[in-house]
């Protein structure tokens, strides 16, 4: 689980970890779901004995105990990093998704729809830039189906919540959908550069069902009560 909620998989290569069966699981299963390996160096090894899965990476060495050096390497590691961060994040979060509606028996509460798999589709555009950390055949089956049939699925749930509440929202969010209940919720649902009222309205209209997170945020919220308003002019 540790390996697919992460963004980049972090290989220590030292005379222990190379003979590791532990080791090799790992970096087996991290290769087997495209993810960003960065290997660092922190032992005395041969190239020779470096597994072949990250042999022809560039790793970043860490076995000086000159100060100075350490802290070179460090940045080095830190701008590494940085490198695509938004790429590998948002390969994290279509991986866990779709890993999810995998093991769930392919689940059609969990499927893209709206600005969620227009911007799965967008990433899907640009991911033939990255050769070695393409998206996986579960992520690509998980955006097609989700285009194929996310757009005739009428959400159950409406989330009505105050941004200060974004956490509990978001849980309860996720929570909804394993267990069947397809969701409107606007983290997944709006664009940014669309306009938000219009369509949380159509997200109200579209639903079956309102649901108002009752919080001492949400109720002195203008914006909560408005949406609050316009659900019970909706008959809902």
């Amino acid at each position: 689980e540790g390996i697919e909620q992460a963004s980049v998989v972090l290989y220590m290569i030292s005379l222990e970890s190379v003979i590791s069966e532990y080791c090799l699981q790992e970096l087996v299963y991290a290769s087997e779901l495209n993810k960003r390996i960065v290997p660092i160096r922190i032992g005395d090894v041969s190239d020779s004995e470096i597994p072949t899965l990250v042999r022809n990476i560039q790793y970043i060495d860490f076995t000086s105990d000159d100060e100075d050096i350490y802290q070179k390497s460090t940045n080095a590691l830190l701008a590494e990093l940085k490198q695509e961060r938004e790429y590998f994040h948002q390969h994290k979060i279509y991986l866990s998704q779709a890993l999810k509606w995998e093991k769930q028996g392919q689940n059609p509460s969990i499927l893209l729809r709206n600005f969620g798999l227009e911007k799965a589709q967008a990433w899907l555009e640009i991911a033939h830039k990255y050769r070695s950390n393409l998206p996986t055949n579960l992520q690509q089956d998980f955006i097609a189906t989700s285009d194929k049939e996310g757009k005739h699925i009428i959400p159950e749930v409406f989330i009505s919540y105050s941004r200060s509440d974004g956490d509990f929202a978001k849980k309860l969010n996720r929570n909804l959908q394993t267990h069947g209940k397809t969701t409107w919720f606007d983290q997944e649902n709006i664009d940014l550069a669309s306009d938000f009222k219009e369509a949380l309205y159509k997200g109200v209209e579209d639903s079956q069902n309102f649901l108002f997170v009752i919080s001492p945020n949400s109720v002195t919220s203008k914006y909560c009560e408005d949406e609050v308003k316009y659900a019970h002019q909706s008959g809902k």
